[in-house]
């Protein structure tokens, strides 16, 4: 993935005020990244998530973090159980074949949301302080745990706001 250039030759001519460069070039490894197994997102989505590109090398550990960087993605649409494997294969002469094996596993969506010892402020109310939503018609409902503590923090602060200024919302 890493190419290198550098100057091998420098001709100054001082009376035409000219220099001559000449480079050699190693253009090192080109690889070939194919993605399999689901089509959740579209290849190009892909392509942006995986650290491989930005990293310039493609040895296990870069893999590894592409993979985990799939499954991040996966994971905030809702696949909770998503496993991202990899295989790296020789296809010719410094050409290399790179394929993420996507298992989502299955989607997992919020059903419904209950709050307990809410006397003061109706659970309408505070549904309306969150970002995570029920699965119904018109939304997706995809379960998100970092949405789910950015909500926690939501509702503590409006339960603070309200004049509850003790209030402590406490993750199970």
């Amino acid at each position: 993935l890493k190419a290198s250039v550098r100057v091998v030759k420098k001709e100054f001519n001082f009376e035409k005020k000219e220099v001559d460069l000449q480079f050699s070039v190693d253009e090192g490894p080109k690889v070939v990244v194919r993605f399999s197994g689901d089509e959740y997102f579209n290849e190009k989505a892909l392509r942006r998530a995986i650290t491989l590109f930005k990293e310039g090398s493609f040895d296990e550990i870069d893999l590894s973090e592409s993979a985990r960087a799939l499954e991040k993605k996966y994971r905030s649409a809702g696949f909770r159980t998503v496993q991202v494997t990899t295989e790296k294969e020789s296809i010719g002469e410094n050409l290399w074949r790179v394929t993420f094996q996507i298992h989502p596993g299955r989607r997992i969506f919020l059903q419904q949301m209950r709050f307990i010892g809410n006397d003061s402020i109706s659970g309408r109310k505070l549904r309306k302080q969150m970002i995570i939503k029920e699965h119904s018609l018109s939304n997706n409902g995809v379960w998100n745990q970092k949405k789910l503590k950015k909500d926690l923090l939501l509702l503590e602060r409006y339960y603070q706001s309200v004049g509850f200024l003790d209030a402590k919302i406490i993750d199970w």
